[in-house]
């Protein structure tokens, strides 16, 4: 529901609001890449290469966007006295946190596929 609609103001503000969601599904995903990178098994094919590749081009991407919007309108609304409220940005560190860590594990795993094929 967060990424459907793009990188508006809805969408931001759903952002903030499943921020607990969101967080909860990247590090089950991250788990998943952590386990099947180990070598020994692909049980969920979660690290196949297409799959890597649409996980960034559909989710990681457009979340990066969503935070990368909010961080910028915080930064505007700054200058108007505004801020974030303390929840938003615990809400919104979260989020970073593990997308900053998921997105490692995918340039990793899609640089040893580009290696690879060289």
């Amino acid at each position: 529901e967060v990424l459907s609609k793009g990188a508006d103001a809805q969408s931001v503000a759903d952002l903030l609001e499943h921020a607990d969601g969101v967080v909860a599904a990247l590090n089950i995903y991250r788990f998943l890449l952590l386990r099947e990178s180990s070598g020994a098994t692909n049980y969920t094919h979660v690290t196949d290469i297409p799959d890597l590749q649409k996980a960034r081009t559909y989710w990681i991407n457009p979340l990066q966007a969503l935070v990368r919007k909010r961080v910028s309108e915080d930064a505007h609304e700054h200058a108007d006295n505004e801020e974030l409220s303390h929840d938003e940005l615990l809400g919104l560190f979260g989020v970073t946190e593990v997308l900053s860590r998921v997105q490692e594990l995918l340039d990793e795993r899609l640089g040893d596929a580009t290696n690879m094929r060289q």
